[in-house]
Parts: C-alpha cells; structure tokens; sequence
C-alpha cells in the first residue's frame, strides 16, 4: 500500500508483485527496450555484452587478491554510473518518477544479478531510507559454489547500481550498504540506501590521473543519445526477470559495454599489462569453457565449422565475426561493429590494445577448444567500426 502521512510525505509499505515482472519485461522487448542481432546487444540503447557469471566471478575473484577492497569500490562506482545513467534515459523516454520505484526495482533485475523486491521507501522530504531484498542472487550463488562461503558482501557492483540509480528519481546523492548476502550463506541479500550530504570521488581516482566527472559526462551523454532498437526479438531466445539472465540457453549478465570498457581501464592502470593479462586470460578462457559444449567440438578446419565457432562467439556481443580470407594455416576475420571499440573511442579519444585484447582471447580459446588447435593472433587494421584479426594455425 501507499500512504501519504503527517510525518512522511511519500511511503511504500509492501514488496512488489512478482505478477508485475513478467508484464515488465514483455513490455521491455516488446518495445525496444532488448534486441539481439548479428553480436550486437542493445539493453535500453545500450550496447551490451553478454558476461557468464563464472567470468566475471573469476574477475572479481582475482581483483580482490591483486587490489583488495578498492576492487569493491572500483564495481561500486561502475555500478552506480551505470544506473544513474540508466535512470536518466527512463526519465528521459518514459517518464519515470519516484512513484514508479517498483518499475525502478524491476530494471535493477533485467541484469541477472538477482530478483530484487522492494520492501519499504520512506521519504519525509528529508531524509530517505529504502530496503530491498534480493533473492535468487546469481553472482553471490556462484561466488560461494566457486570460492566458499563469504564473511563480507560481494555485491558491490549492485549496490552501485541502486544507489545511482536511485539518485535521479529524488534528486539527491544516495548511498546503498548491502547487510546480508546470499554468498555469506544468508538466506537473502539485503540493500539499504539513504541519501547523503554529497557523493565523494573514490579514492582509487587519484592512482588512476583521469577525470572522473569527464567520464561522468560522456557516458551520460552518449547514453542519452543513443536510440532504442525496435526490431523483432524472438522472446524464445531469452529468459530474465526471475533474477536470472539467460540468452539462448546460457546463464549470464549483461553488462553495458562501456562498463566493460571502464572495468578494463581501471584495473589495467592499477595492475600494470603483465597482473592484468594473466587475469583476462582466465577469465577468457571460462567463457568458451561455459559455452561450448561437447557437441560443439571438430577436428575439421572448414569454412562451415569456423563459421560456427564464429557464430558461437557472437554471443558474447562483440560484434558482427565473419571469413575475409581463409588458406591453408591463415584465416583473417573480419570484425565490424564491435560496442568495446565504439565505447572506448567515445570515453578516451582512441583505440587501444585493450579494444580486442578480451575479443581475441575468446577466439584462440575457442579455436582451441573446437579444433585442437593453438592459434597466433595478430590484429591488423582496428577502428571504431571495422577491425581486421589474423590467425595462424600453429598445430
């Protein structure tokens, strides 16, 4: 129910309807909120790429060895950039307000990190307090089946999203604590949010030498530009809004690319290109892992068998893969359209290894996988909108 009192100008005294999920994101496909095509992913105009939860758990797993808790402010700021960003393009296109929160709360579930329910909001015109709960929490039951239970909370990049995206719909710096959690073998994970006097700048900004309010800036005005995508989606192809996030029978997170962008970024700079390899390649190494199955693997290196390897990749949202040229022990792709290229032209000005270094990664665990066989990669030409890979069969 809601009620207005004596002591409190706005309240919500009950949790969300799970009826009302389903309505949500029919409605989200139905209108272009999510579309799927030729390894683009768009999630509300967004490019997105699609994250296996063991991947990025591997990543945050070995974060935290390498930089400790500033790992949880790094995905706590990414987080709330993200939804802060997010919020403003609802407001912006639907008109979302602080009496929609429980549409607010199913658009912090479209991700797959959970199925979040709102509990109580009270807002007395000065102060704000917010409990959700989370339930099926897909990145903490991975956490804890990979790494064991938790004493501390690992949903960070959650509560960053909460946080962010709740500042627009009030109009004030809000601060989001999760209390309990799944991976700490909690029965739920709980988030908390109340405003604040004034958000700081992390202090991981001062090791990096960027400008974090540029960053703000860019990405909010990119994100307010881009247009939603109202192609057809077949709905049989994707399953969210119970918490999970499935995207032609695999369990994962979708995750704008720019995040990915600034993730990379971030912890490049912090770990230095040696630290920073040998994580990517393990987490790299776990997608093919998650995706390709037994059924999957050839030892016939033919056009038709590359092309499926290919179209596999295409999963993961970095563009469009296709054969330029194939001969002998060479075979040169061709990569159009790729989000992490675009997004990183737009927030740095340039095009660096970063750009495919994740992309080819995938593919030489892939080839692996399918063919048995070890591959050289090279990158030849790389823009914004097209890139050429080189491969050379070493086995």
């Amino acid at each position: 129910m809601e009620k207005k009192d004596s002591s409190s100008k706005y309240i919500i005294k009950h949790p969300v309807k799970k009826g009302f999920v389903s309505e949500f994101f029919n409605h989200m496909i139905t209108y272009g909120g999510f579309s799927f095509e030729n390894g683009n992913m768009n999630v509300w105009g967004d490019p997105s790429l699609f994250t296996p939860i063991i991947g990025f758990s591997i990543y945050i797993n070995e974060l935290k060895k390498k930089l400790g808790n500033t790992t949880n402010d790094i995905l706590y700021w990414i987080g709330s950039l993200y939804g802060r960003n997010s919020t403003y393009l609802l407001i912006k296109k639907f008109g979302f307000n602080k009496k929609k929160i429980p549409d607010f709360v199913n658009g912090a579930t479209q991700d797959g990190f959970g199925f979040i329910e709102l509990q109580t909001l009270k807002d007395d015109g000065k102060n704000i307090k917010i409990i959700l709960h989370g339930t099926n929490s897909a990145l903490a039951l991975k956490y804890k089946k990979l790494y064991g239970k938790q004493k501390n909370p690992i949903d960070y990049y959650m509560c960053g999203i909460l946080a962010g995206g709740s500042e627009p719909l009030f109009n004030r710096d809000m601060k989001c604590v999760e209390t309990k959690c799944m991976a700490k073998e909690e029965k739920l994970c709980i988030y908390t949010l109340n405003n604040i006097p004034k958000r700081q700048t992390p202090d991981f900004f001062k090791k990096l030498k960027i400008d974090e309010k540029l960053i703000r800036k860019k990405t909010e005005t990119t994100s307010q530009k881009r247009k939603i995508n109202f192609k057809f989606f077949q709905k049989k192809n994707i399953k969210f809004g119970d918490g999970n996030f499935i995207l032609n029978g695999y369990v994962g997170l979708n995750i704008a690319s720019y995040e990915h962008v600034l993730l990379d970024k971030f912890t490049h700079l912090l770990l230095g290109e040696k630290k920073f390899k040998k994580i990517k390649n393990k987490v790299a190494k776990s997608y093919i892992d998650e995706t390709f199955n037994k059924n999957l693997i050839s030892n016939k290196l033919t056009s038709k068998n590359i092309k499926n390897v290919l179209e596999k990749i295409k999963l993961f949202g970095f563009g469009n893969l296709t054969i330029h040229i194939f001969k002998k022990n060479t075979l040169i792709l061709k990569n159009e359209n790729n989000p992490y290229l675009e997004d990183q032209k737009i927030i740095f000005n340039k095009i660096d290894y970063l750009g495919m270094h994740m992309l080819n990664k995938i593919i030489r665990y892939a080839f692996k996988k399918y063919f048995n066989k070890e591959v050289s990669i090279t990158p030849m030409k790389t823009s914004s909108k097209i890139s050429f890979i080189k491969l050379r069969f070493l086995s």
